[in-house]
């Protein structure tokens, strides 16, 4: 069997082979149901999305059967919505001998179409249709086709299902296989699928809002570092030239204290010599006359 997202990746190709089956339904081997069925198809194939098939009540089946997005079980209430007595009592009598005894006969050429389908080959399924026994059994093929058709419809929508998609879709796409859970499909795969889709989901609008209660604080966060980095960078500047500044006065003093100890030193030598003179002087004029 392959894995679940090689199936997300073939069930777009299913829309073909439902064509196919609907073609198949609308020949001469499907009995009254199908030539009825056939006697409104238009010549493009296909049926209109609220065209009802004379006599039955049958809404067209097809990818938009009985609404897209419109639970099985509404679409199914109007095709069953009145109980026969034969009926329940056909499907007590059958489901006393065989439990996954079917409540018709398939006749239609189009369940080898619906059958081949990828969906029911790489999750095969083992429907038993019982809610039909409480159809009238010209409907209850028809409805079975329908039905099979909406199986795979459902599994295509989990597919293409976006973190983005409302709530309410995987809503839809849960309810749809609760019903087809009634017919007696295995829907526990998908099923776990939306669930985990969803609890992945739910935090999202939370934290959706934390982003945007919290981009106008920290645009002005932004706003004002940008404010302190110009700032920065004008000390920065003025630092540099004050820098620039003092190495230039530094070599001045340097120079100028050269100087200073030049003439210090010329300075000190000549005080020297006068303090000499003014000794000798003194020396000289306190002599002895002989």
């Amino acid at each position: 069997m392959r894995d679940d997202v090689t199936v997300g990746m073939e069930i777009s190709h299913i829309d073909d082979d439902i064509e196919m089956a609907l073609e198949a339904v609308t020949g001469e081997a499907g009995g009254q149901l199908e030539a009825e069925m056939a006697s409104t198809v238009p010549p493009n194939g296909l049926v209109e999305k609220n065209a009802c098939i004379p006599g039955t009540g049958i809404e067209s089946v097809r990818n938009e059967a009985a609404d897209e997005d419109q639970p099985l079980s509404m679409w199914f209430g109007r095709l069953c919505s009145s109980k026969s007595a034969d009926g329940l009592r056909v499907r007590q009598a059958d489901q006393e001998t065989n439990p996954d005894v079917w409540p018709f006969q398939k006749r239609s050429p189009a369940w080898a179409s619906i059958e081949s389908l990828e969906v029911f080959r790489n999750i095969p399924q083992k429907p038993h249709f019982r809610p039909l026994f409480d159809c009238k059994e010209d409907y209850r093929e028809g409805a079975a086709i329908g039905i099979m058709v909406t199986f795979s419809n459902v599994f295509e929508k989990i597919a293409n299902l976006r973190i983005h998609d409302s709530r309410a879709s995987f809503k839809s796409n849960l309810a749809s296989l609760s019903d087809l859970e009634k017919h007696g499909f295995n829907v526990t795969l998908p099923r776990n699928r939306i669930n985990k889709l969803l609890s992945i989901k739910e935090p999202l609008s939370k934290w959706m809002n934390v982003v945007k209660n919290a981009e106008p604080e920290l645009q002005h966060h932004i706003d004002k570092k940008r404010k302190l980095v110009a700032t920065i960078d004008e000390i920065e500047k003025k630092m540099l030239e004050l820098q620039q500044t003092l190495a230039a006065t530094k070599k001045v003093m340097e120079a100028e204290e050269a100087k200073a100890a030049v003439l210090q030193s010329t300075v000190d030598e000549m005080k020297d010599r006068i303090d000499s003179a003014c000794n000798e002087f003194e020396l000289v004029v306190a002599a002895p006359w002989r």
